[in-house]
């Protein structure tokens, strides 16, 4: 999931958090994607900013293959 994520991420702007979410096919897939924000968050791969329902995620430019989640 985090390989897609970043995928839709990588468009160069800002997507919302519910926007992320509504992609979602089931309900285990937009849990798999909360948890894959929040590893890339952890991470630092992605910034977060915002509150409630304006929350904006950002890829942050990372080196090829640095991005390893297998």
């Amino acid at each position: 999931k985090i390989k897609s994520l970043v995928t839709v991420l990588s468009n160069g702007k800002k997507n919302r958090f519910s926007d992320i979410i509504l992609m979602s096919e089931s309900r285990s897939d937009m849990v798999a994607a909360f948890l894959a924000i929040l590893e890339l968050a952890k991470t630092k791969h992605v910034v977060l900013s915002g509150q409630g329902d304006n929350v904006e995620i950002e890829l942050i430019k990372v080196p090829e293959g640095e991005l390893d989640f297998d």
